[in-house]
């Protein structure tokens, strides 16, 4: 991905669902996101589907990014 006008201004955050497979092919973007500039991160306690084992954290999370 190529910016023309410079790093985005967008609020990014990223959150990591603990709850992985054996093959967790998500843990490499985690730890990307937990270590470059501009990034929130955030970890629950669920499956990769929070809005299904954990909707009330999820929403929790979620509204206090706004």
């Amino acid at each position: 991905l190529e910016l023309r006008n410079g790093e985005t201004r967008i609020p990014r955050t990223y959150v990591y669902c603990l709850k992985t497979a054996p093959h967790d092919p998500f843990r490499q973007f985690a730890t990307r996101a937990k270590s470059e500039p501009g990034w929130r991160y955030h970890e629950i306690d669920a499956s990769h589907s929070p809005h299904v084992t954990t909707p009330d954290t999820l929403m929790e999370l979620l509204l206090g990014e706004l």
